[in-house]
């Protein structure tokens, strides 16, 4: 929808709103067919017979969505609360243990992922271990044969056969 708007009575029109009502309303004196404002609109007839009949209930204002104006049910309204909880008390949690705890001491049922996506656009890392601080698990020759192997280049594999001895 356009940039510019017009509020009147709370509700706000934009230019494609307006556009809208003055073809309805020209719809509604006759002056068009619904073919025409179809065409005009670039909708369906349906659709815009269902637009007719909300604005000869509701006048300009059944054009609009009923959310318009209406915070997002997605929002979870706690985002900033659980963000200063991490950085004050969390700072050292990973996102699954974050999640865990965030539920059991906080009451707060927020995914993993979600906080996940939340702290990464704050820039609040939650401790994850770099490739430096991960250690060498134990697992035989092979294990260590793996580790030693030079490293992978994409779309080029290395088969290495487990030691035996």
């Amino acid at each position: 929808m356009g940039g510019a708007s017009v509020k009147k009575k709370g509700v706000i029109f934009t230019l494609e709103d307006a556009k809208r009502y003055g073809v309805i309303e020209a719809l509604i004196e006759g002056k068009m067919t619904n073919g025409e404002a179809a065409d005009a609109l670039n909708l369906s007839k349906r659709q815009v017979q269902r637009m007719k009949k909300k604005v000869a209930q509701n006048g300009p204002c059944g054009l609009i969505h009923g959310n318009r104006g209406r915070p997002s049910s997605r929002v979870l309204p706690w985002k900033d609360h659980v963000i200063s909880l991490v950085k004050e008390k969390y700072s050292d949690f990973n996102f699954s243990h974050l999640a865990e705890t965030l539920e059991e001491e906080e009451h707060l049922l927020v995914s993993r992922e979600t906080l996940r996506l939340w702290l990464r656009r704050e820039n609040t890392e939650t401790t994850t271990p770099s490739k430096e601080e991960t250690t060498i698990r134990t697992g035989g020759a092979h294990a260590l044969s793996r580790w030693l192997s030079p490293p992978v280049v994409w779309r080029r594999t290395f088969h290495l056969a487990p030691c035996y001895r």
